[in-house]
């Protein structure tokens, strides 16, 4: 789970990074896909990180042995706020796919739009 936390974390710290200095512009790649991307695959990870966790909290409640109270708590902390950033990164990936599936239709009317004008042209 920590694991999953501190890459999501640099990802998304190198995400906002390209976005405030303006790289994004720059280069000649469809943001919007890739953000959809790597947000899907970091609440992948953040589904199944926060799933392992509730096995172990799991298999420690059935076993009965002798794990401290503390311990049970902070696993049960850490299911939740996995569940909880799979969930905003989930919400975050569909709206970089509704931006990108918004701009391909618009792409596509403009498309549609130059080529009638050419063919009235004719």
């Amino acid at each position: 789970m920590v694991f999953v936390a501190v890459l999501a974390f640099l990802v998304s710290t190198s995400v906002w990074i390209i976005n405030i200095t303006g790289i994004i512009s720059a280069l000649p790649v469809n943001w919007f896909l890739i953000d959809m991307y790597v947000y899907s695959v970091l609440s992948f990870l953040f589904l199944i990180s926060a799933s392992l966790v509730a096995n172990t909290f799991d298999f420690y409640q059935k076993m009965s042995l002798g794990v401290p109270f503390i311990t049970i708590h902070k696993l049960i902390v850490s299911t939740i706020s996995g569940y909880v950033c799979m969930v905003v990164h989930g919400i975050t990936a569909f709206i970089g796919y509704r931006r990108w599936y918004y701009q391909r239709a618009l792409f596509k009317r403009r498309k549609l739009i130059e080529e009638q004008d050419d063919y009235l042209d004719i």
